[in-house]
């Protein structure tokens, strides 16, 4: 055991970890190249990406630190919300009363099929976001007190998903503006089917609560025609 673990590890970060890492870095690197050409064209933008950025040339983040930041909210901004979203359908197909109603609410705002769904009008829909809400109760991105202790809290079903005050998540208006996009357009235009036993959805925590199944939780997905 002793000599198989060390193995296993060091095939993951050979094979997984390490390609992965490179994707992550080739695209930080363009990121970072396409915005400043765009800066020499006078060209700048209204997000923390700009921000992070103006900081570096302004001599308060070194080009390491800049890197780091920009990894840092491509982690946070697509993982925790690509989970969230897992969650939100599987939990849907395990209700299917619940993803009737939600379906409903959006036929009635969105008649037409073949028209985008405007995020403005998405985010007036109090039965989404109550979808939404419940999957971050139910499958919080980490509740594991061995990563984090013992929380105090006086309320002990308190939602803060995002946490509160000044150091509050910075990405929190983002990550539910995707999650009402992607939610919405899936169950408008799409009819979904569970590729998975619902009875059970075993997950676990482990930074960010994700599912054990090694097949993920497969989900067939045929267009809706009205």
């Amino acid at each position: 055991m002793k000599t198989v673990l060390p193995l296993g590890r060091g095939l993951f970060d050979k094979y997984i970890s390490a390609p992965a890492y490179k994707v992550q870095t080739d695209h930080i690197d363009h990121c970072l190249s396409t915005r400043r050409s765009l800066n020499e064209k006078k060209e700048t933008g209204a997000d923390i990406l700009q921000w992070t950025m103006d900081q570096g040339k302004a001599g308060n983040l070194d080009e390491k630190e800049v890197k780091s930041m920009a990894r840092t909210m491509l982690g946070a901004g697509s993982k925790t919300t690509a989970n969230s979203m897992t969650s939100a359908t599987a939990l849907l197909l395990q209700q299917p009363e619940t993803l009737a109603k939600l379906r409903k609410e959006l036929d009635e705002a969105f008649p037409h099929l073949s028209l985008p769904l405007p995020l403005e009008k998405l985010k007036r829909l109090p039965y989404l976001d109550a979808v939404l809400h419940e999957t971050m109760r139910l499958r919080a991105d980490n509740k594991e007190e061995g990563h984090w202790g013992k929380p105090v809290m006086l309320n002990k079903n308190a939602f803060m998903p995002f946490s509160l005050g000044t150091r509050d998540c910075i990405g929190k208006t983002f990550a539910w503006n995707e999650l009402r996009v992607v939610i919405g357009h899936i169950v408008r235009r799409f009819d979904l089917e569970a590729g998975f036993d619902v009875s059970e959805i075993e997950g676990a925590d482990f930074m960010t609560w994700q599912v054990k199944r090694p097949d993920g939780l497969p989900v067939k997905m045929r267009p809706r025609t009205t």
